[in-house]
This record gives C-alpha cells, structure tokens and sequence, in this order.
C-alpha cells in the first residue's frame, strides 16, 4: 500500500513578491509609453546621437563608421555600440522592438541591482524596494529606454560596477576586484567621464579586509580596466594615429557651451547646430572656405579634416575662451550644475516634459538630502561613501564642461537609495507602534554589507 507524502511549497517572501511586482510594473510602463508614443506620433527620432547608426553600419558588414559608411568613427564607444549590433545583427534592424527590448532588460536589472544595494548598503529590503519602484517610475530613464541612447546600458553598469567593488572590499575577493575593474572599463566605453573614476576607486581598496592583498588588488584593478581599453585604443591609434582610450567626441560639446563666452548672454543654452555654424567661421579661416553643399561633417571631411583633428580644433578654442573669461566660466559652471537636473531654459520637444523632469529632480534631491539628517547606524559606511563619490564625481565634471538632465540618469540610482532610505525612515518613525509599512519584509532586512 502506497503512502501519499504531501510537501509543502515554499512561500515566496513578501520582498520577493513585492520586487516581482515592481519589475513587471517597470516593464509594463515602458511598454504602453513606447505604444502609446507611437500611435500619437509623439516619439521623437529612435536613433538620435549616432548610436544606432554606427551600430546599423558595424552590422551591415561597413565598419565602425559614421555618419557615413566610410568615415571611420570614434564617437561613439564600443560597449553601447557593439550590444546594439549584435542585436541587429541577430535579428534585423526592420523593427525597433529587439533594441527597445535590450534597454529595458538593463532597466530591469538596475531596478533589481537596486533592490540588493538596498539590503547590502542600508541593511533594508525595504529601501531596495523603494528605490527600485523609483527607478521604475522616474520619467527621463522611461523616455530613454524607448529611444537608442546609452543611458539605460551605463545605468545598469553603474550599478553593477557598484556592486561587485563593494562585495569585494568585503570579503577581500581578488577576483571580484578585477571583475569590478572590467565592468569599470566597459562602463567609460560607454560614458567617457567615468576615465578617471579609477583614481578615485582605488582609495576604497586601501580598506580591503585583508592588508596584505591591498597591493595586489590594486594592480589588478588598474589592469583590468586597461586591458578593457586597450583593444579599442589600439584601433584609434590604427585609424586616426593618436592616442585615445575613450572618444573623440571631447572637444565639439566643451565648444558648445562656451564658444559664446565672450557674449553678453553667455549663459544662454546653445544647441549644437549653433556650435557647428560657429566652429565653421573657425575652419574656414585656418583650412579655406568650405565646398558648397552637404553638412557640416561632409564639408570638413572634403577639407581632409578628420573628426580627431575637427574636435582637437574645437577644445583648442574652448580652452582659449575659458582662460580669457574665467570668471564667466564659474559662473556658467554653477548653471550648468542646475542644468543637470532641472530642464529650465533647455530645448524640450514640450514643456510638460521640462516641468515633469524638474519636478521629479527636485522631489529626489530633497528625499536625497534628508538622508543626511536622519541619523542611523545602517547606511553609514563604504557603500555611503561611494555613492556619494559617484554622485559628486559626475556632477563635478559635467557642470565643469557640458551638461543636460539625460546626463545625470546614470546616476540617479544612487539618489534614488539614498531617497529610499529617507522615506523608509519617514514612514518607521511615523508609523514606530504600527504594522510594517510592507508587512513581513522588514524582517527579512539583511545586515549592512559595508
């Protein structure tokens, strides 16, 4: 006679179900924004920035070139570029889906890398929720990621940059820190003002738990980050014989925001067509009038101006501007610190979508900085103290040359744990002698990784 042994199914844990709920939500919205776009004709152009034409031109077999098929290109770092391809390349470039696809998968990664940084940094599931349902909801990374930009790939990378540097501190792991290293490198591919961020990484590894490895960790952070870049300087070196580990695209965006610095109205935003017309004036006085017809990239590539040499010319003449007006080059440099995050006097296809944006920023940079009042043993450590480089880093460097709010998505992450920690904190102290805001969840808070 048989004997019926009946087993019981593990229950989800709450922040399990809460977390799958936030995904599916984050997913959904992105979505019916790209549909709904769609159908009212509202999404702007889905391959803006050379992105997806260099990728379109490395899968068609023409090389890595743009914008024309036999203008070799550096532009555009490979990370981004090389993903976009390879999903073109395996399923076509007939229909947006496969790209938009792949961005939201990154999404949907950082919103579950928020979800661990949460628990590992604030020893909290709950802050890793709330962070994650902010990512999922904030309206620049929605707009982004049913476009082909960089910025849902690097956000992602940031976080996992983030995370694997801190595992590794921790348990003192070689091999996480040349992982860190990697994944560090992958991310300048795709966001060049991260080129130094290496120098201040190392600092942390003068803290990895075990003192005689500190050497050794950090020679083999730095060279895995170089061998990351290595193959790609390389090959500029090949192309455009120069040395350049990240981009080209250095010295047209310094050019934008100051070619005008000596104007009354230096403050003004100028678009990059503005920039292109004024450099030209420039060109034409060093190489000769430029032939008639095409645009600007064709008129300096029929000069034998190559895009190295176009952007050397253009940093030449912003670095001249800037050291004749230094002290309208601080000034600008405290208005494009704003610049970053609040979309007032910027080009916006409509201007909901500027009050949206600023809204929003503003709202998650008083929950960020409310962090800072609340006092609390969790959330006081090496992973803090990241998040605070990272945010101060890229805002340092970005108002110092060129900056719009797009800028600032990649790390929004780290305001975002910082506004889930506040919140958290507002409803516990709320809500001290009642149920847990999620019930169960906040039992299953892990200790503090850092």
């Amino acid at each position: 006679m048989g004997v019926w042994v009946f087993v019981r199914e593990p229950r989800l844990k709450p922040s399990s179900v809460a977390l799958l709920a936030i995904l599916c939500l984050t997913l959904l919205i992105r979505v019916g924004f790209f549909v709904a776009g769609e159908r009212l004709e509202k999404v702007r152009k889905f391959g803006p920035d050379g992105w997806l034409q260099t990728a379109s031109h490395v899968a068609d077999g023409n090389g890595y070139s743009w914008p024309h098929k036999d203008q070799p290109t550096a532009r555009r770092g490979p990370t981004v570029v090389l993903l976009f391809a390879g999903v073109l390349a395996l399923f076509g470039g007939e229909s947006p889906w496969p790209i938009l696809f792949l961005q939201w998968i990154s999404d949907l990664g950082t919103v579950f890398l928020l979800y661990q940084m949460g628990k590992m940094i604030f020893g909290s599931a709950r802050v890793g929720l709330l962070s994650g349902l902010g990512y999922g909801l904030y309206a620049p990374s929605i707009g982004l990621s049913c476009q082909a930009f960089s910025e849902p790939i690097s956000t992602f990378l940031v976080l996992v940059f983030c995370v694997a540097f801190l595992i590794a501190i921790k348990r003192g792991s070689l091999g996480l820190v040349a992982t860190a290293g990697v994944v560090l490198g992958l991310l300048v591919l795709a966001r060049p003002v991260f080129c130094l961020f290496p120098l201040v990484a190392v600092f942390f590894l003068g803290s990895f738990s075990f003192s005689s490895k500190r050497w050794k960790a950090r020679a083999l952070f730095f060279l895995s980050f170089v061998l990351v870049l290595l193959p790609w300087t390389a090959r500029n070196y090949g192309v455009f014989g120069a040395f350049i580990p990240t981009t080209t695209h250095l010295g047209l965006p310094l050019y934008q925001s100051h070619f005008r610095l000596a104007e009354p109205d230096y403050q003004r935003y100028r678009l990059a067509f503005e920039a292109h017309h004024a450099l030209e004036e420039e060109l034409s006085r060093r190489y000769g009038p430029a032939p008639e017809g095409g645009d600007f990239w064709s008129q300096s590539e029929n000069r034998g101006i190559d895009e190295y040499r176009l952007e050397q010319v253009a940093r030449e003449e912003a670095v001249t501007l800037i050291l004749d007006h230094p002290a309208r080059y601080a000034w600008l440099c405290v208005v494009r610190s704003c610049w970053l995050w609040f979309n007032i006097g910027l080009p916006a296809p409509a201007q909901w979508e500027s009050v949206v944006v600023s809204v929003q920023n503003g709202f998650l940079l008083l929950l960020a900085s409310l962090a800072f009042v609340f006092r609390s043993r969790n959330g006081s450590g090496r992973g803090v103290q990241l998040l605070v480089l990272l945010i101060g880093y890229n805002c340092f460097f970005y108002a110092a040359a060129h900056a719009v709010p797009r800028f600032s998505v990649p790390i929004v992450p780290c305001l975002m744990l910082f506004a889930g920690f506040s919140v958290n904190e507002m409803v516990v102290r709320w809500r001290r002698s009642r149920p847990p805001f999620i019930p169960g969840i906040e039992s299953e808070s892990a200790s503090p990784h850092s």
